[in-house]
């Protein structure tokens, strides 16, 4: 149930990086390999903090019962640290998913790039892995906000007209 919030499956549909799911498993290109391999990783790794935040919230859960003897520990006390652990936990996965996703568009770009030179996006030198959401969406969404507005590059060229034009005043 918690792992289907964290699935990335309908973000790389949402993104035009496959059109059903099956795409990923039957593919041998090595874009799609590549894609695989990271999810795979994802997949892993989601498990592992599935497993570690049940046995945390275990744990709690116990050493609270084991305490109920010596001081009274009542079913709010339990709720609000399950749910401040989880809550702790669920923001790992998120930056697990964030991260990961970043890594697919980074490879899936590089693939475009390698596929397409004539539609070629922006290239920018950082690593995928540490950008924020918002820049990544700049990246993605909104190359064209990096070129100057027509409206700059007329007055532009009229401030160069003019300093032409007093350059040659002065030297007549």
């Amino acid at each position: 149930q918690d792992s289907d919030n964290y699935s990335l499956e309908p973000f790389l549909i949402s993104q035009g990086i496959i059109s059903h799911a099956s795409q990923l498993d039957n593919s041998q290109d090595e874009h799609y390999r590549r894609i695989k391999r990271l999810l795979d990783v994802f997949n892993t790794e989601m498990l592992k903090l599935n497993k570690v935040c049940e046995d945390f919230v275990s744990h709690i859960t116990n050493t609270l019962k084991d305490q109920d003897p010596i001081r009274a520990v009542n079913q709010l006390e339990f709720y609000v640290r399950i749910n401040y652990i989880r809550k702790n936990f669920n923001r790992l996965k998120s930056s697990l998913r964030l991260k990961v996703s970043n890594a697919i568009l980074y490879v899936h770009r590089n693939f475009q790039l390698q596929k397409s030179p004539e539609n070629q996006l922006p290239i920018f030198h950082t690593s995928p892995f540490y950008t924020s959401p918002s820049s990544t969406l700049d990246i993605i969404h909104q190359p064209h906000l990096r070129l100057p507005s027509p409206e700059y590059k007329s007055t532009k060229r009229k401030q160069e007209e003019q300093l032409l034009f007093v350059s040659k005043k002065k030297t007549s």
